[in-house]
């Protein structure tokens, strides 16, 4: 390529020494130097892999020359000598720009080279051709070549033709070199110094130099003067050819045998090579391999025993160099080595005679040391000479003896399963079973086997069963409660379990069936026993919610009239009577507080808030409420707050203050003297501790969890001198319970008691408003005074069946604020409420011909039609279970205040319903 550039550039510029090296020898033709071009950029791209862009280059130089060769033979100019340069070098050219025709002919085949190269770049058995059109190129331009330095311009001329010029040849040279040196590259050599085809390369090239020297000096005969200077012997050019040919055909053979031999020493010597690698493979796989191998020629000598033979029975081939020396020492039992060997020959004796290996017979094989070790002894003959292979299975078969025994053992255990065992396979069909199963489904043992597994079933659970099957041999397990279907048609229930097993890559239903007869039984008493359980849960709430609303009613009146004649002008001994009554009535209050309390707690429907408050405010208050009783009995009451306990935290204060007020009081009534304290510590970051410690008469060990049973304190006589219902402790610690705590107690008889117990309360680490914080304080609603300072008057309506309650709310009532008229039944309030216009409607819940419920959702029904505002109402019940709550607010009251209403509560209550810019209704009387 680089070649073409010079000479094309030579050309352009002028470089005559470029194109034609000497004045007196044949210029390079433009076209050849572009065909040189073209010819080495495709040996570069075939070099580069890029087959398609070779194969256009390769096609440029086989046109020029083709298109060359026909206008030398047809006598034509197709116009391309001067298609790109007008030339003006004529030297030895008898057209101007048209190169020489064995240029143009090596050009031909110096493409189909590249382009037979491209073709066959994988074929392997192809690069020969490559290779000869290589060899034509070399040996065409090296006859060329040598013409000029002989002066024999015959050589590189044919006939009066224009010649090849000296630097053509030279390129003609390197381009053969190129293709051969290529197909030499590409073509595979294991064993041979030259490739397959280098041998008819040599008789090719030394034949087509032969063919042209000859053609050379053929043509210079019809010169006689050219003849006489340079070639005196020219007429034996006949001759010449002769030796050329026959010199070609010897060189091809030569190199061939000469390849051949090489190839046969190579082949012999990889073949020994290869032997003795193998016999040293050979032995070093015998001696390592993990197999105990003894190899044994006719004679019966051992030639050879591995490492693992010696490792398993210790002997070596000093201890047993041959046969006569094994037999007795590998089987001592004369009777039984007779049998060894009896089986051995006759299993060698068929080896040998049907070409086969040696079967593995199964033998007792005593070792150098003494044990007895279970052996599979096979092997391979050679000949008379043979390899025996030796396999260790004495822990197989003890593992088979011992799996024989564990399957005995689990056959005894199938049969003496109290339930049914049984196996059906994948279609259902049942495979094993026990004895029980036998006897249970009636059926004879030799009828079972083959059965499918719903003729077991009764028919109304097959469906059951039947998809519980294939959630076995889906997910692997299920049960299923059923009834077994006898053979008499007996129905008895049983809890059938299958598993999903694999036996040698079948797939089965392993399971046990338990009878349920007694259990079904013993699930029926169940639910009765439950069902009369709830039915006596019933009627215990029946009854509380009963006896809350009969106790509560009179005491309603009780207190309500106390109140109220506590506030009129009366003498200091009737204040001292009243005194004594509103105890008696706050006690038979408190006793019914705590018998609601216990029956919420016990029936799950104590319900805690969660809400923020103050802690230490709410530890303080507690102190306060018990100061009075304290300082009564001449008691300290302490108060400590560790300095680590947060000021705001989330729980339920209102039951947290119920605990340690009941605890406090309980040490205030059990201490006649000395300290009470209330302290609060911090555990951790949401665990606080509540302790309160007195100086009291302490506790009897047998007594500290005694005191903790319901209606239980710590002896009669205690109860007798202090009085108390006994369920105050039993209530804290439920409540306790609930929070997520346990209440304890510590204590010695004579100086005092400790209770004290762990809840988690959430600290509040964002900012709270003031309004927003519980601090478990009891205070008169602000609102509510701003009510009293006005002049509004509200009309109230009240529906109270009984005259007492009816006398009671009204005395409550300040009739210079509220003008209250009365109904004396649901129906006289509805209709009442329809004709007046009322501020309020304080509704008692159980009355005659209408009740509460009913009476307030016919008023919200009522107001909803007309489109009138909604009106507050007010439940007052003496029921105060949680399900009477919620019944009044689902019905459509506002509140719910639970008897005996306090005048304070009942103020506090309409002040928040009524609210201050609330106003009054002027309706007519009813």
């Amino acid at each position: 390529m680089i070649l073409g550039i010079l000479v094309a550039v030579g050309w352009h510029t002028h470089q005559i020494a470029l194109v034609q090296i000497h004045p007196s020898f044949v210029p390079m033709q433009y076209n050849t130097a572009l065909s040189f071009i073209l010819g080495g950029c495709g040996l570069m791209l075939l070099h580069w892999n890029h087959l398609r862009a070779a194969k256009l280059a390769a096609l440029g130089p086989m046109v020029v020359g083709g298109l060359t060769l026909v206008e030398y033979l047809s006598g034509m100019d197709l116009g391309i000598d001067q298609l790109f340069m007008n030339h003006y070098i004529l030297v030895q050219t008898i057209s101007p720009g048209r190169m020489a025709p064995n240029t143009a002919l090596c050009f031909i085949l110096a493409g189909a080279g590249i382009l037979t190269s491209c073709n066959n770049e994988h074929a392997h058995g192809k690069n020969s051709l490559s290779a000869i059109f290589g060899a034509l190129v070399f040996a065409l331009s090296v006859v060329a070549l040598l013409g000029y330095p002989f002066k024999f311009e015959a050589a590189f001329g044919w006939g009066s033709l224009t010649r090849m010029a000296l630097h053509t040849a030279m390129g003609f040279v390197v381009l053969g070199i190129s293709l051969i040196s290529m197909a030499w590259n590409r073509e595979p050599r294991k064993d041979t110094l030259f490739p397959h085809w280098f041998p008819a390369l040599i008789g090719i090239g030394t034949a087509t130099a032969t063919l042209a020297l000859w053609q050379a000096y053929h043509a210079v005969q019809s010169n006689p003067s050219v003849i006489n200077d340079v070639v005196p012997a020219l007429q034996a050019h006949n001759a010449l050819l002769v030796f050329g040919l026959i010199l070609s055909v010897v060189l091809a053979l030569t190199f061939h045998f000469y390849q051949m031999a090489h190839q046969r020493a190579v082949r012999l010597q990889h073949e020994q090579t290869a032997l003795i690698t193998s016999e040293q493979k050979f032995m070093r796989l015998f001696m390592e391999v993990s197999i105990p191998l003894c190899y044994v020629n006719q004679d019966g000598i051992l030639l050879h025993i591995n490492q693992r033979f010696t490792k398993l029975l210790g002997y070596t081939q000093q201890d047993v160099p041959n046969l006569e020396a094994w037999w007795p020492r590998a089987y001592p039992d004369p009777h039984y080595r007779t049998w060894v060997m009896e089986t051995w020959n006759a299993a060698v004796l068929n080896s040998i005679k049907e070409g086969v290996d040696i079967t593995p017979l199964e033998y007792q094989v005593t070792c150098k040391r003494g044990e007895t070790k279970t052996l599979l002894i096979g092997g391979v003959t050679f000949g008379d000479d043979l390899l025996a292979t030796l396999v260790d299975v004495t822990d197989r078969k003890e593992a088979e003896e011992k799996v024989l025994s564990e399957q005995l053992f689990s056959e005894s255990i199938i049969k003496s399963l109290p339930g049914l065992f049984y196996m059906f396979d994948l279609r259902g069909n049942l495979v094993r079973f026990n004895r029980n199963f036998e006897e249970v489904s009636g059926y004879p043992r030799a009828s079972l086997p083959g059965m499918h597994a719903l003729e077991f079933i009764a028919d109304e659970d097959r469906e059951l069963v039947k998809e519980q099957i294939g959630l076995v041999f889906l997910h692997g397990y299920a049960v299923a409660d059923a009834c077994l279907l006898t053979r008499a048609g007996e129905r008895i229930p049983y809890l059938f379990s299958g598993t999903r097993i694999e036996i040698s890559g079948n797939h089965y239903l392993l399971g046990v069936g338990i009878d349920m007869t007694e259990r079904k039984r013993l699930e029926a008493q169940l639910r009765d026993a439950t069902l009369n359980a709830d039915a006596a849960n019933r009627a215990k709430s029946r009854f509380l919610a009963t006896m809350s609303h009969e106790i509560r009613t009179p005491l309603n009146t009780i207190i309500g009239l106390g109140e109220t004649l506590a506030e009129t002008a009366v003498s200091q001994e009737q204040k001292n009577y009243l005194s004594v009554m509103n105890r008696a009535s706050e006690g038979l209050l408190a006793l019914i507080n705590d018998i609601l309390d216990l029956s919420k707690i016990e029936a799950g429907e104590m319900a805690l808030e969660a809400t923020v408050f103050d802690l230490p405010e709410l530890i303080r208050s507690t102190c306060n409420l018990a100061t009075i009783q304290a300082r009564d009995k001449e008691l300290h009451l302490n108060q400590t707050i560790d300095d680590d306990v947060p000021a705001m935290v989330v729980g339920d204060p209102q039951r947290l203050r119920q605990i340690l007020l009941n605890l406090v009081n309980n040490a205030i009534k059990f201490t006649q003297c000395g300290t009470v304290e209330l302290r609060v510590s911090r555990a951790d970051s949401e665990q606080f501790v509540f302790s309160i410690t007195d100086t009291g008469m302490g506790i009897a060990p047998e007594n500290l969890e005694r005191i903790f049973q319901p209606f239980t304190q710590a002896d009669n006589s205690v109860t007798r001198q202090y009085g108390g219902t006994g369920l105050g402790l039993t209530i804290c610690r439920q409540l306790v319970e609930a929070m997520g705590g346990v209440l304890q107690v510590e204590s010695m008889p004579g100086q005092g008691s400790t209770f004290f117990f762990a809840i988690p309360l959430k600290t509040v680490t964002f900012p709270v408003e003031d309004e927003t914080v519980a601090t478990g304080r009891a205070s008169v609603l602000d609102p509510a005074a701003q009510t009293f300072a006005t002049d509004k008057v509200f009309r109230i309506l009240l529906a109270e069946d009984t005259e007492e309650n009816q006398l009671v709310i009204s005395a409550f009532l300040p009739q210079n604020r509220y003008q209250v008229e009365i109904a004396s039944n649901g129906a006289q309030a509805y209709e009442m409420f329809r004709v007046g216009h009322y501020d309020a409607v304080l509704m008692d819940v159980q009355m005659p011909i209408m009740d509460g419920y009913t009476t307030t959702e016919k008023i919200r029904a009522w107001e909803r039609e007309s489109g009138l505002h909604r009106t507050p109402i007010m439940a007052l019940t003496a029921n105060a279970m949680r399900e009477d709550t919620q019944r009044v607010l689902e019905a459509g009251c506002d509140l719910h205040l639970t008897k005996p209403i306090r005048k304070k509560r009942l103020l506090e209550a309409l002040n928040l319903m009524l609210g201050e810019n609330h106003t009054p209704q002027q309706g007519i009387d009813p």
